[in-house]
């Protein structure tokens, strides 16, 4: 579509005479200029866009952001319909075409929330999300549970020897932890944290499996490590993000402030903000990161580039706590885009299902067709 005829189509959406395949192509016109000739956008034209939005019939999630959905067999074809379906968390539950969709699966799944359970340095379990207000450790140490946040205070009374406790974040949950020193974490579905209620000695040690952002309070006297898998981060002070799930073959980190140092079977790197570093086979690797995909799920998004399907699924199935069973063989297509995480599960499938591959929800399972 040529610049004319985008003009044409705005001043016509401004006064509310747009056919609904107008609409499309006018979200499909802008998506695709926006990526491939953002110069031509004028601040006009941005400003009449944010105002076209509002009104189209469509409510975007995250219209702000210009959703891009696509997959590498039909880029076109999936832009056109990318913007036709992408609804709001809170869109009229009537609204005919959700019914309509829905209808196709035999159950629908709600999106993740804040859950966890706190395993205590005396084995007792505490489950998180059913707790309000204060807890209390056996060693004397404060912890107070609010609104998805663990919080531990420190005593003041130094001991010498450490307590640990665990959180554990089971599929379908996330969590937020302020350790004793400060230093802030952001727990992933699937993801285990083992950590001193209050932190001993030279060195503040914890252990992770699965996925956490850290923001690390700073203390130059004391270094802080964080053990994962196959490899060990350590820092002064700093936020980076590290994923390291069993299921995955490699272990990421990437740093978004400050300076780590990657440990691997007597391997080692130093990554700069900007940068990732890739552990895989005893090898470590680094190289640009792509800093907003790796923290979108503490962001509240599902952010794919050129991922296939396995890596997709293996994401939606921890956030929607749901097993993946794969019909007919697995596509090799890739797919690019982002997608809210608060929407339920049977809107994420509608998108990736612009590829061709198609899908079923079968009680706790989630049947892959290709």
């Amino acid at each position: 579509m040529n610049h004319k005829r985008a003009e044409d189509l705005l001043k016509r959406a401004g006064s509310g005479k747009l056919e609904k395949d107008e609409e499309a192509t006018l979200d499909t016109w802008y998506i695709n200029t926006a990526e491939n000739q953002p110069d031509i956008l004028t601040d006009d034209i941005e400003k009449r866009l944010d105002r076209v939005w509002k009104k189209l019939p469509v409510n975007h999630a995250l219209r702000i952001r210009r959703i891009k959905i696509y997959s590498s067999i039909s880029v076109a074809a999936a832009m056109v319909i990318a913007v036709l379906i992408f609804y709001s968390p809170g869109q009229n539950k009537k609204d005919p075409d959700i019914i309509a969709y829905a209808g196709k699966y035999k159950n629908d799944v709600l999106p993740g929330s804040n859950r966890a359970v706190l395993i205590k340095s005396d084995g007792s379990e505490v489950n998180l999300d059913q707790t309000k207000g204060g807890l209390k450790d056996g060693k004397g140490t404060i912890i107070s549970v609010s609104k998805g946040v663990l919080t531990y205070h420190d005593p003041g009374s130094p001991t010498e020897i450490e307590v640990f406790n665990t959180i554990k974040i089971p599929f379908g949950g996330e969590y937020q932890l302020t350790l004793a020193d400060g230093t802030q974490v952001w727990l992933n579905s699937g993801s285990t944290l083992r950590y001193p209620v209050s932190f001993v000695g030279k060195e503040r040690n914890v252990e992770l499996t699965g996925e956490a952002y850290f923001q690390v309070a700073k203390d130059a006297k004391r270094p802080f490590k964080v053990r994962s898998k196959d490899q060990e981060i350590e820092v002064l002070g700093t936020h980076f993000n590290i994923s390291a799930y069993p299921d995955e073959v490699s272990s990421t980190t990437s740093l978004l402030e400050g300076s780590v140092k990657v440990v691997s079977k007597g391997k080692h790197a130093i990554l700069n903000p900007g940068q990732q570093s890739m552990v895989r086979n005893g090898g470590i690797s680094v190289a640009d990161a792509d800093v907003e995909r790796s923290i979108a799920w503490k962001n509240g998004e599902f952010n794919f580039k050129n991922t296939d399907i396995e890596s997709i699924m293996r994401v939606v199935s921890r956030w929607y706590d749901l097993k993946v069973d794969y019909v007919g063989g697995i596509s090799k297509d890739s797919y690019s885009g982002r997608i809210s995480k608060k929407v339920t599960l049977t809107k994420v499938l509608k998108i990736l299902e612009l590829s061709g591959t198609h899908f079923e929800i079968d009680g706790k399972t989630i049947k892959v067709i290709d």
